[in-house]
Formats: structure tokens, C-alpha cells, sequence
């Protein structure tokens, strides 16, 4: 008995002190695809993300005027590296990929949707006349698959006069989430929420972003509820410090929100 024993024991004293959480649609992130050389998407699977955000803005990606801009080949484009490789780490992981569309024409949709045949989930972010826009970017990705979904971010808290299939809204920065059922109610779509960033150095943001994925997890017409950050964002703030938004420290360390959002 003492002999079966010990495995056991040695198998409990092993197991790491976390179970990763179930891959869910309702939650999103984005991040960087590698860390330090390193794929990234074990942790997004982990923490139970269902999601990964990736943008992509024509004004980067288009180098050169396009000749045909609905061919992705087309030697005007260069399009990022790493997407290619977060498209295939996405499905292997079993988590969706959904692209930010960024100063994009119906075009630069058809390539992007030529590009990535996987991805299913297109959200449009406001640029030039936007009802405009987002009806020929609508008409273009559901000529290349009634499976693609059309998000509309207009950058407001007001539904575009245009065809799309859900909502996309982004909450202020550092802020609790809206009433979702006032938004839904306004806009009478279902809601993509994304880009959400907390400043996680406090402890109060665990408590923010556990009560924001419960009310995400508890209201039908959310499809999604999305952090934008994995890691802090380096980026030397105006006070001459670099903000804490990341689930993780830049040197790995877990901050509470990372659990909150594990368990959310």
C-alpha cells in the first residue's frame, strides 16, 4: 500500500498549484504573439481565453499602393509575420482569431479575408465616412464567406445606419465597464467588447475585471469580453513611469488580475 502510495505522492507534490481554466468565447485578449522568443498562446490557453485580437491596418501593411488591392499577393502588401504564425497557434490551441480592421476599405478586406480563409471574426474600427465604409467592408467579407462575422466599432456608444452583425465597443481606459444592458438595449446587437485595460498594479482591478467577465459570462447578447494586454506596455508613460496594465509583470510576475481573469 505504502509502495502505491508514494507515486501518488509524487504526482500531487509535482502538479502546479493552478489548473488552467476552460477555453471560453466569452473571453478575448490580445498580446504579443511571442514573448522573448517564446509563443505566447500557451499562456492565453491557461488563462481560458477563447479569443485572440490581432490588428491590422492597411496604412502598415499596404507599403506600396496595391495594383490589385483585393489579391493579397499583390507586392503592395506586406503583410505582419507573426499573424501567420498566431493564425496557426490559434488553431491549435482551439481559440479564435478576430482581426481588428484598421483604416481598411472594402478591398484591403477582401485581401485580408483571402489571407487568413480561417478567420471568421472581422471588426471594423471607425475610419473616414464610416457607415459607408463598414456597409462595403460588410458586402465584401459575406462575399467571400456567410460564415464571417462584421463588427462594427464606431468608436461610440451610438449603432452606425449600416449593415453588421455585432457591436464592437471599447471601454475607457482604467474604468468599469458600462451598463451592458443599457448599450444592448441601444444598440440592439450583440456586444464584442474589447481593448479593455485596467491598471493592474492596484489590487482593486482584480476585483473590477472578476465582476466585469461574470457580467459578460451572464448576459446572452455578449458575445465576448476582451483584455487588451498581456504584459505591460513598456511604453514610459507622462509621469515618467511605464503603466501597469498587464496581467503580467514584463518580467513574468503574476499580478491578482491574471487570476481574475483565469477564473473569470
Amino acid at each position: 500500500m505504502i509502495r502505491r502510495a508514494l507515486p501518488l505522492l509524487l504526482i500531487l507534490a509535482l502538479a502546479p498549484a493552478t489548473a488552467d481554466a476552460a477555453a471560453s468565447t466569452k473571453k478575448a485578449i490580445a498580446g504579443p504573439v511571442e514573448f522573448q522568443g517564446d509563443s505566447q498562446f500557451p499562456t492565453y490557453a491557461a488563462l481560458g481565453a477563447g479569443i485572440y485580437i490581432a490588428t491590422l491596418d492597411r496604412s502598415k501593411v499596404a507599403v506600396m499602393e496595391p495594383e490589385n488591392a483585393k489579391d493579397p499577393d499583390d507586392p503592395g502588401y506586406e503583410w505582419p509575420p507573426d499573424l501567420d504564425e498566431a493564425v496557426s497557434e490559434a488553431a491549435k490551441y482551439h481559440m479564435q482569431i478576430a482581426f481588428t480592421l484598421e483604416h481598411a476599405d472594402a478591398d484591403f478586406a477582401t485581401a485580408a479575408a483571402r489571407r487568413y480563409p480561417k478567420a471568421r471574426l472581422w471588426q471594423v474600427a471607425r475610419t473616414g465616412s464610416y457607415a459607408t465604409t463598414l456597409g462595403r467592408i460588410y458586402t465584401a467579407l459575406k462575399a467571400r464567406s456567410k460564415q464571417n462575422e462584421v463588427i462594427a466599432n464606431p468608436g461610440s456608444a451610438k449603432a452606425p445606419k449600416a449593415k453588421f452583425d455585432m457591436f464592437g465597443y471599447t471601454p475607457a481606459a482604467k474604468k468599469k465597464l458600462p451598463d451592458l444592458d443599457k448599450l444592448h438595449k441601444s444598440v440592439k446587437k450583440e456586444l464584442f467588447i474589447t481593448g479593455w485595460t485596467l491598471d493592474t498594479g492596484a489590487g482593486a482591478a482584480a476585483k473590477t475585471l472578476t465582476a466585469g467577465l461574470k457580467a459578460a459570462r451572464k448576459a446572452s447578447y455578449v458575445y465576448t469580453l476582451g483584455y487588451d494586454g498581456l504584459y505591460d506596455t513598456g511604453e514610459v508613460g507622462s509621469n515618467g513611469r511605464i503603466p501597469k496594465t498587464g496581467l503580467l509583470a514584463n518580467d513574468g510576475t503574476k499580478r491578482p488580475a491574471y487570476d481574475a481573469f483565469r477564473r473569470g
